[in-house]
């Protein structure tokens, strides 16, 4: 019954301590300037209890929560050409890497760009974030991540190339070869999380001419990854691998060393052992492989379209956006809403000065376009997710302060992150700007471009199992 899918959830909080962030405004002016200059921990707290307000919401009040954060901008995204708030977080200045802020930011910008109109948000200055996200992902200037943080980026591009303009942006920073390296040389020990939406982001790739170009010199690797992965016990992985071979297998050169390479076999092997679905996606592969038809032309994307291509409907939430989260607090430390409710509440609310772009608001064949892992398994964060070799979900942190007593790590390597001492920091900068929270606040005014339209991939038959399990 729907009543037992809501209890076997991710610990969403249906307590009136949760549902009170809807009752009260909060002072965004206040909020930005810590994110950007507070303590550590204090960042840490907020960038925890911002994320919380999402996941532990309502599902129907999310899209108004959302629409909060981006016409007051959160994120400081406008009108800088380049996100510095997002920059310090994920490369921080003076500091050294791995930083538990790249987590704690990686996991509020994965949350955010699982709601459609949270893509509106990231998406509308521009392609700055992604490229934020990008230089952290391959280490420039010797940045240094931990892993979750690592799987929370990759996540989070995958969504984001549901837009056209974000994914000839990853394309052009050498996403396509990053991927392809990354999973040669760690696919065999990865989390499923990591391996779906790693080769998610790469079929919604590859789908463009200039990403299949790109696998031309890596063409050996890339089949040989590919063909290993076909026969890969974490089946979720699988559809997009269909997809990627299928795309990259229209290109004649990349064809032709499939062939030298004896792929004509390999696919023959698994398509001996498949059935259903997956038996008509291997057959339609091998056809194309051996020349039997012709690609589906409508399957290569331009990169001079210009088309918004994110039409998914349906939101999701993983349970891994909350779980084995570090960022913990002392007994009687305020964390999530009670932090938001004591120190950043509004005394006096908005009247009319902020005004919301109404484009953030949501708006035997198959059709495949680029998509999103687990959408069609688990629509909202009110159904459960696959949790194969991933760790079982935790429950909520309750926002009854007496039931907590945990301490924050306290070394840097990525399982114990380093977190700066709270002390009375709060109550110091609430004093400080206490006279100032009650003036008008700035506001930052957001504007999308997003177009109706979706782009047909190719055709297997039958439908691709477009989300995993």
């Amino acid at each position: 019954t729907s009543e037992e899918t809501v209890s076997l959830l991710t610990g969403i909080d249906h307590s009136p301590v949760t549902n009170l962030c809807m009752s009260y405004d909060l002072d965004f002016r206040k909020l930005k300037h810590h994110l950007a200059t507070a303590s550590i921990k204090t960042r840490l707290l907020l960038l925890q209890a911002l994320r919380w307000r999402i996941t532990r919401i309502a599902p129907e009040e999310r899209d108004i929560l959302m629409l909060t954060y981006a016409r007051h901008d959160l994120l400081s995204l406008h009108p800088h050409s380049e996100p510095t708030l997002m920059s310090g977080f994920f490369s921080p200045a003076h500091s050294a890497t791995p930083h538990p802020l790249q987590q704690a930011a990686a996991r509020l910008v994965n949350t955010l760009a699982s709601l459609h109109c949270g893509r509106d948000y990231l998406c509308s200055a521009g392609c700055g974030l992604v490229k934020v996200l990008v230089a952290c992902l391959r280490g420039d200037k010797g940045i240094k991540k931990d892993k979750i943080t690592s799987d929370m980026i990759i996540a989070t591009l995958q969504k984001l190339s549901l837009r056209h303009s974000q994914r000839i942006t990853m394309i052009e920073l050498g996403v396509v070869e990053w991927l392809v390296q990354s999973l040669s040389a760690e696919y065999t020990n990865m989390r499923t999380y990591t391996l779906e939406y790693t080769t998610a982001l790469l079929m919604n790739l590859c789908l463009h001419r200039q990403a299949k170009e790109r696998c031309v010199p890596l063409s050996k690797l890339v089949l040989k990854v590919l063909s290993g992965l076909l026969g890969t016990e974490l089946t979720h992985a699988v559809p997009y691998v269909n997809g990627t071979l299928y795309s990259l297998l229209a290109n004649p050169l990349i064809n032709q060393e499939a062939k030298k390479m004896g792929l004509c076999k390999v696919l023959d092997h698994y398509l001996q052992r498949s059935d259903g679905e997956m038996h008509k996606q291997l057959e339609y592969i091998l056809r194309l492989h051996r020349g039997d038809c012709q690609p589906d032309q409508s399957s290569v994307l331009s990169e001079e379209e210009n088309e918004g291509d994110d039409t998914e409907a349906v939101d999701l939430l993983e349970d891994e956006l909350d779980t084995e989260d570090p960022v913990r607090t002392s007994h009687g430390e305020l964390h999530g809403e009670q932090l938001l409710y004591q120190q950043y509440r509004l005394l006096f609310p908005y009247h009319g000065v902020v005004h919301p772009s109404s484009s953030l608001v949501p708006s035997g064949e198959v059709l495949v376009r680029p998509t999103t892992p687990r959408l069609h398994s688990s629509s909202t964060r009110d159904t459960p997710a696959p949790q194969e070799s991933s760790p079982p979900p935790t429950a909520a942190t309750s926002i009854d302060l007496s039931e907590e007593s945990v301490t924050l790590p306290t070394t840097h390597d990525s399982d114990n992150l380093v977190v700066e001492s709270f002390e009375s920091e709060q109550e110091k900068e609430e004093e400080e700007d206490q006279s100032e929270s009650c003036k008008s606040p700035v506001t930052a005014q957001t504007s999308v471009g997003d177009t109706e339209g979706g782009t047909i991939a190719y055709k297997l038959g039958q439908s691709l199992a477009i989300s995993p399990s």
